[in-house]
């Protein structure tokens, strides 16, 4: 999968002051990716979520994987049929 240069230019910029003494502990910024390969068919949906400040906030991250049933195993004749599988787990944000 490549991701051209283009599009990196269109990543958000961090929005959480997290330098600011006054930053509230109830400040959110988040960022969503979809990647997405045409040939394998395979899609991939990232999700990273600031949440407080550094310190005494945490991070989220949520993380789908959807690839035609039985992609590990053989070639797929009916792409039609799906598998997502996915995690989310929070880290302290120190």
């Amino acid at each position: 999968m490549t991701i051209h240069k283009q599009i990196l230019h269109l990543l958000e910029e961090f929005k959480i002051p997290a330098t600011d003494p006054y930053c509230p502990e109830d400040w959110k910024d988040w960022y969503h990716y979809i990647l997405y390969d045409p040939v394998s068919k395979i899609r991939i949906l990232y999700n990273l979520c600031f949440n407080g400040r550094p310190g005494t906030g945490y991070i989220t991250d949520t993380c789908f994987i959807t690839v035609p049933k039985g992609f590990a195993g053989h070639r797929v004749a009916d792409m039609a049929e799906w598998e997502t599988y996915g995690f989310a787990r929070n880290t302290d944000w120190s």
